[in-house]
């Protein structure tokens, strides 16, 4: 068997981030680069992980530069993904990741990737960078490698703002364990129409054979929306699929093979519709998105409101 150009679907993640315009300048900061070279052959591979993290944090970095210091790593493959997913799977798959580092803002081996505010609080999700190195199988992609430029686990605070709209304090602090391949915007959203806003946090965890996405959706104890005190939250998860919120129904997307399929080539997945109560109201076994252009409800740029 012919083994294709390690790297080949990384090569996503180069395009994508060469068209960025702010990609576009003449000059780059390479510190960071040379940082992680020295990082790697000295097998300190945390620190290689947390300084790639930071180069892609710069406005000036070009993406195709990352490969030739990751090499120093020795990468070898920690987890797959089938090969019968679509071109558009994997270029959201390999470049999300890498998109999530476009802050400067670090603390203890973490660096601010998510933020948003809602009244007199704010919530950001800190991550500890961790390059995850993928084995492509099955169909006709066996031997192709690819990159994600996730996290080991990210850290969640959340706090109150001042009346000039600065960060003042916080009240809640608590870490979610990866590996997390992204972490979408948190968002705060009245899931129940009770006037009442929730905290929905969503984020893939990437597994040995897949990912999972999990969508947790966290209540004020009272109505005064007081986020510095939230019950435990309501969890939905989705293996190889999806799961949000949106127009007041919870949407789960689990893919499902057929009795003659196996995991790699499983051609379907399991749509479930649940109210705000957790009743499921519709089901439908749909072709699966992830082998096809289809793949709006991964978009990084989806919106709840």
């Amino acid at each position: 068997m012919k083994i294709k150009p390690f790297c080949f679907l990384f090569i996503y993640l180069l395009v994508a981030l060469a068209v960025n315009p702010a990609n576009a300048q003449t000059t780059h900061n390479d510190k960071y680069l040379e940082l992680a070279k020295e990082n790697y052959i000295d097998n300190e591979y945390e620190k290689g992980d947390f300084n790639i993290a930071r180069y892609l944090g710069q406005p000036e970095a070009k993406a195709n530069k990352i490969l030739e210091i990751i090499k120093y790593k020795n990468p070898k493959p920690t987890s797959f993904l089938s090969g019968f997913y679509s071109d558009e799977f994997f270029k959201f798959f390999f470049t999300s990741s890498a998109y999530q580092w476009g802050s400067n803002k670090t603390k203890n081996g973490y660096i601010i990737t998510k933020a948003n505010d809602y009244k007199n609080y704010f919530i950001i999700v800190l991550g500890k960078p961790f390059i995850e190195t993928w084995s492509i199988l099955g169909n006709d992609r066996t031997g192709q490698f690819g990159h994600t430029v996730g996290m080991s686990e990210s850290k969640i605070i959340i706090g109150k703002l001042s009346k000039e709209g600065r960060m003042k304090n916080s009240c809640v602090n608590f870490k979610i364990k990866g590996p997390i391949q992204y972490f979408y915007n948190p968002k705060f959203v009245d899931t129940n129409q009770d006037g009442t806003k929730e905290l929905l946090l969503r984020y893939n965890v990437t597994l040995g054979d897949s990912y999972l996405q999990i969508l947790e959706v966290y209540k004020t104890q009272n109505n005064q929306e007081n986020y510095c005190f939230l019950t435990k939250p309501k969890i939905f998860k989705a293996r190889n699929g999806y799961t949000y919120y949106k127009d007041g129904y919870f949407y789960v997307s689990i893919q499902h093979p057929t009795k003659e399929e196996g995991h790699l080539n499983a051609s379907r997945q399991l749509l479930q519709v649940f109210t705000n109560q957790g009743e499921l109201i519709k089901e439908e076994n749909l072709p699966n998105h992830l082998w096809t252009t289809n793949i709006e409800s991964l978009d990084i740029k989806y919106n709840y409101d």
